[in-house]
Parts: structure tokens; sequence; C-alpha cells
């Protein structure tokens, strides 16, 4: 009777220090997340900041106009944000493809993006941040092979056709679209799934 009374106590002692590591590891991610966020929060100040006060842009030496530096901004700002969702899992793979699919039909997307490559992939330090750059930057890489003689080691290709923009599932163009674009968690609810 004793015996079976201590191994029912050491059962719900061992459930209990389970429930207790898996408490701290859901803390820990949560924590994590709010530090990440609250970095993402700063930085998209900064950049509104330089936004607002174009003047204050020319300090980053950046080399580009105040009217270049709002697009560069918002291109930078929009990624940021898909990053960040991607990493808090709440986009998809396909989600994210297909953003940057659209996003790099714009030749000056994909200036932009051969501008900031480099620091992206050096500032990807987490494995959700490398899978992130990858995404991308393969998106990128598909975007500028439809011109002979160009590619991605900095000038544009040619913008690709509907057809293949389309081929992961994705909106071409229109109201729907531009606000799916906007609604990260809708974007990633409309894809097919796999």
């Amino acid at each position: 009777m004793d015996t079976t009374i201590a191994i029912i106590s050491e059962l719900i002692s061992s459930i209990a220090l389970v429930g207790v590591v898996i408490t701290l590891l859901l803390e820990s991610r949560q924590l994590r997340t709010s530090q990440l966020q609250a970095s993402r929060v700063l930085q998209a100040e900064l950049i509104r900041l330089a936004m607002d006060y174009p003047d204050i842009a020319s300090v980053m030496g950046l080399g580009i106009s105040s009217e270049g530096y709002r697009k560069y901004a918002f291109l930078s700002l929009l990624l940021d944000s898909r990053e960040m969702s991607y990493s808090l899992e709440t986009m998809s793979t396909r989600a994210i493809q297909c953003q940057a699919r659209i996003l790099f039909n714009s030749d000056y997307s994909r200036t932009w993006w051969v501008a900031v490559r480099e620091p992206w992939n050096d500032a990807a330090t987490t494995k959700n941040e490398r899978e992130f750059f990858a995404l991308i930057d393969g998106e990128f890489v598909a975007a500028t092979v439809h011109e002979p003689g160009r590619g991605p080691d900095g000038e544009s290709g040619e913008p690709r056709a509907d057809s293949e923009i389309s081929a992961l599932g994705c909106p071409r163009s229109g109201s729907r679209l531009a606000h799916l674009w906007l609604r990260t968690d809708a974007y990633s609810r409309l894809l097919p799934r796999p």
C-alpha cells in the first residue's frame, strides 16, 4: 500500500515538473517574441521619423534622395513585417513566396533588394531569419533570370508574366490583392493548401 502511494505521489510530482518545464519554455518564447517586437517597433519609429523629415535620412549615408528614401523605407518596413509574421508562424512559406514574387515584379523593388541583399543576409542569425532570407532571395533570383545577360548580380530582369505569378495560386491584381497584401493572416488563408 505504501509503495502504491509512493508511486502515485512520484507520478504526480513528475507531471507537475513537466508542467513547470513546459510553462518555462512557453514563457521564454513569449519573452523572445516581445523583445523582437519591441526592437521592430523602435526600428519602425526611426524609419517613420526619417520618412517624415527626409533631411534626417541624409545623415544615414544611403546616398538616395528624400523621395527615394520613402520608397526604400517602405520596402524595408514591409519586409520586416513579413519576416516577423513568418518567424511567429502567422504567415506560411507559400504566402511569403507569393508576396515576394509579386514584389519583385517591380523594377524598383528589384533594385532595392540589390542594395539591401547583403545586409539582410548578414543580419539573418536565427534559423527562421535564414529561411525567410532564402525564400525572399530565391524569388528575387527567379525574377531576375528572365532576360538573357541579366541576373541577381545587380541588374534587374524583365517582370514575370501573370501566369508565373499565379503559379503558386497568388492573386494577380486588383483590390483583392491590395487588401490581402495588407492583411497578412487573410493572405495566408487564401492560398491553397499543399
